[in-house]
């Protein structure tokens, strides 16, 4: 199976690419996730396709709790036309009937930074992927860890303060409210925007977030106190990852990873997390994803050659 579409739903974008026999990408791009609209989001997939010649085979990188061996989705995180959804099977019965493997965004990212990436090194590693939502995993002994609800690595869910929380009042009742409790309230790009919009009154796109590093670089003072606070949250997260699975490294991945600025301010942040009095403690070694924004693609590519064993 020489040529395989490897597709990166994510909550703001799908990013696909061909890829070849030997991991080489001969096209790529991304569209808008039609978020709310299981058609066209069918649609999409096969005119993708459908426009390019020879594909044999059509691998998935998805948030949410995934069953890899039959491709169903129990839930699809942010994009909800995609919850219990039989993914592999209608986007085959679209396609050709070509093999469709479906894996977990976070997982996928993990498998490729394992495989041939930044923790190729690792027995023990951790890859945390910033995107609409966090998506993540762990590794031991070079097994990817997903646990008996296939819940291990749902990062968005780790929480960061209780400072909302009123037993009076049922956790359902406060919706949105519940996001800057978690980490994905303070550490994903567009919370970052979300936090800029919020201390300086502008308005701006959720998908904005290089804009932010281009004005911290340019001086502005707001620009870098949401970039820098971001910065100490992810670190605190990493540090409690660290003291409950104690890997050998973690690795950044997602957008983001491509501001080299961002990623010197968490491995200098973890650092601060660190008790002096406790040199039983370590400093996680942070790294940044080999792939960066291509994580998932790569990691669904060899999800697919498991699956199919090409």
């Amino acid at each position: 199976m020489s040529r395989i579409l490897c597709v990166d739903a994510g909550g703001t974008f799908v990013k696909w690419a061909v890829m070849d026999a030997h991991d080489e990408i001969e096209d790529k791009g991304s569209v808008p996730t039609p978020v709310d609209d299981r058609e066209a989001f069918l649609a999409l997939i096969e005119n993708l396709y459908r426009t390019h010649e020879d594909i044999q085979g059509i691998a998935f990188s998805v948030p949410g709790i995934v069953i890899p061996e039959t491709g169903y989705l129990r839930s699809a995180g942010a994009i909800p036309c995609l919850y219990e959804c039989e993914l592999a099977e209608l986007v085959s019965a679209r396609c050709g009937n070509v093999p469709v493997s479906v894996e977990n965004d976070g997982k996928a990212g993990a498998r490729a930074e394992m495989v041939s990436g930044a923790l190729q090194d690792c027995q023990n590693g951790a890859v945390i992927i910033l995107g609409t939502g966090i998506a993540g995993t762990i590794f031991i002994d070079r097994k990817i860890i997903r646990g008996p609800h296939l819940f291990a690595g749902e990062l968005s869910y780790m929480y960061r303060d209780n400072s909302n929380i009123r037993e009076d009042i049922p956790n359902e009742a406060y919706g949105p409210l519940t996001l800057p409790m978690r980490f994905m309230g303070r550490v994903t790009p567009a919370a970052l925007v979300r936090r800029y919009c919020e201390m300086s009154g502008e308005e701006l796109q959720a998908t904005d977030c290089p804009l932010l590093f281009e004005r911290m670089e340019a001086g502005d003072q707001t620009a870098y106190t949401v970039i820098r606070e971001a910065a100490h949250d992810l670190a605190m997260m990493i540090m409690n990852i660290q003291a409950v699975i104690d890997p050998d490294a973690f690795a950044l991945g997602g957008g983001i990873s491509a501001q080299d600025s961002f990623i010197r301010m968490v491995q200098e942040s973890v650092k601060m997390y660190k008790p002096v009095d406790k040199p039983i403690c370590v400093v996680p070694d942070v790294r940044v994803c080999k792939y960066r924004g291509s994580a998932n693609l790569y990691g669904a590519l060899y999800a697919f050659r498991e699956k199919y064993g090409e």
